[in-house]
C-alpha cells in the first residue's frame, strides 16, 4: 500500500507540473522573460514538462512495486482489499502479484518459538522475547520459577480464520498463546510437591502439552514441543530441600553401617555354625548330608549336619577323636626325643628318631 500511495502522489505531482507547463505556453515571450521561479530560474514550459514526465515515470515504478511481493517458505500471506476484507490467501513461496491497492498480512506458520526466561527470581537479567520466567505455585504454598521454550505452528487452512479473529500474529501471541501458556503451567504445577517438581519434568510436560493442545486446536494452532529450562525454587524451599537431602544422606550412611554390622554378624554366625558342626562330627560322630535349600530364590545344595545330644558326645572315641589323640601323643613323645616305631600298613615298620628339643 505504501508504494501505491507514493505512485498516486507522483501522478498527482506530475499532472500538476504538466498543467503548469501548459499554462506557461500561453504567456507571451515578453512576459515570460520577466517571470521567474522562487529559485531564480526562468519559468520555461519545458522545465515543468520535464519534471512532469519524471514524476509520472517514478509513479509508474512505484505502481509496479506495489503489485509485486516475495514470500519465503514457511510463510502465509493474507491479501486484503479495501476495508480489510480477505481477497485471498497465498501459501506458495516465491514471487507473487496483487492489485496495487491491496495490502498484505504475513503469518509465519512453521516452528515458531515462544521463549520465556530470565528476570524475576531466575537470577538472569536477560528476559526472553516473549516474557520473563513463569512464577508457578506448588503444593504447600511454595513457588517455582520455570523457564521454557514452546514451539508452535499455525495450520495453513486456519490462517484466514486467525486473521479474522486476531488481525495479525502479534495479537495472536499477545491475547491467546502467551496467556494460555502461563495459565496452564501455573495450574498444572500446583499438583506437584516442591521436592518432586524437578524430578517429574516429563509428567509436567505431558500435562501441559495435553491441556494446550486442547485449547489451541480450535484456534488453528498446533503445539510442536515443549523445552524446559531451569526450575528454580524460592529461597526458603531450596534451603529446606538442602536440609532434607542432607538428612537423607546421613540416613543412608547409617543404613550402610547397619548393613555392614548385619553382614559381620552373619559371617560370625556362619563361622560359629561351622565350628559347631565340626565339633558335632569330631566329638559326637554326627552325620552330614547333602540337602537342597532355596537360597536367594534359587535351589542350592548345602551340607547339613544333624546334631546329637551332648550326652552322646562325652568321651566318644570315634575315628576323628582317636586320630586327634594319636597325633597329640606323638607330639608329647617327641618333646624329649625318642625312637618311635610305628606299625604301618602292609607290614611296613617306619622309624621316627626324634631329637630332644632344646629349650632356648
Amino acid at each position: 500500500m505504501t508504494w501505491f500511495i507514493f505512485a498516486v502522489l507522483m501522478f498527482v505531482f506530475g499532472a500538476a507540473q504538466a498543467y503548469v507547463a501548459w499554462s506557461r505556453r500561453r504567456v507571451s515571450s515578453d512576459e515570460m522573460a520577466d517571470v521567474r521561479t522562487d529559485s531564480g530560474m526562468m519559468a520555461k514550459p519545458w522545465i515543468w514538462l520535464t519534471g512532469s514526465v519524471l514524476s509520472i515515470i517514478l509513479g509508474l515504478l512505484f505502481l509496479a512495486f506495489s503489485t509485486v511481493y516475495f514470500q519465503d517458505p514457511g510463510e502465509s500471506k493474507v491479501i486484503r482489499g479495501f476495508g480489510k476484507d480477505i481477497a485471498r490467501i497465498d501459501d506458495e513461496p516465491g514471487l507473487g502479484f496483487k492489485a496495487p491497492w491491496e495490502t498484505i498480512a504475513t503469518f509465519n506458520i512453521r516452528n515458531q518459538p515462544i521463549e520465556m526466561f530470565g528476570g524475576g527470581g531466575s537470577g538472569n537479567p536477560t528476559i526472553g522475547k516473549d516474557g520473563a520466567v513463569i512464577s508457578a505455585p506448588l503444593t504447600g504454598s511454595a513457588n517455582v520459577n520455570i523457564s521454557t521454550t514452546i514451539v508452535y505452528s499455525i495450520k495453513e487452512d486456519k490462517v484466514g480464520e486467525i486473521y479474522t479473529n486476531y488481525g495479525n500474529q502479534e495479537n495472536l501471541l499477545k491475547t491467546a498463546l502467551r496467556p494460555n501458556i502461563r495459565d496452564v503451567i501455573r495450574k498444572e504445577s500446583a499438583r506437584f510437591e516442591p521436592f518432586l517438581i524437578k524430578e517429574r519434568r516429563e509428567a509436567l510436560e505431558k500435562a501441559v502439552q495435553t491441556k494446550l493442545q486442547r485449547i489451541w486446536g480450535p484456534i488453528g494452532v498446533k503445539l510442536e514441543y515443549i523445552n524446559w529450562g531451569d526450575f528454580t525454587l524460592d529461597k526458603a524451599t531450596e534451603e529446606a530441600l538442602a536440609q532434607i537431602n542432607t538428612a537423607k544422606a546421613n540416613a543412608e550412611a547409617e543404613r550402610n553401617k547397619l548393613l555392614g554390622a548385619e553382614l559381620v554378624a552373619e559371617q560370625t554366625r556362619v563361622t560359629a555354625k561351622g565350628d559347631s558342626d565340626s565339633d558335632q562330627i569330631i566329638r559326637c560322630g554326627a552325620k552330614s548330608a547333602q540337602v537342597t535349600e532355596v537360597i536367594a530364590g534359587k535351589p542350592t545344595k548345602v551340607t547339613r549336619v544333624t546334631p546329637l545330644p551332648q550326652s552322646q558326645c562325652q568321651n566318644r572315641l570315634n575315628e576323628q577323636v582317636l586320630t586327634a589323640r594319636y597325633i597329640k601323643a606323638l607330639e608329647l613323645i617327641g618333646e624329649k626325643g625318642n625312637l618311635i616305631v610305628i606299625t604301618g600298613a602292609n607290614g611296613a615298620t617306619p622309624l621316627l628318631n626324634l631329637p630332644t628339643s632344646k629349650k632356648k
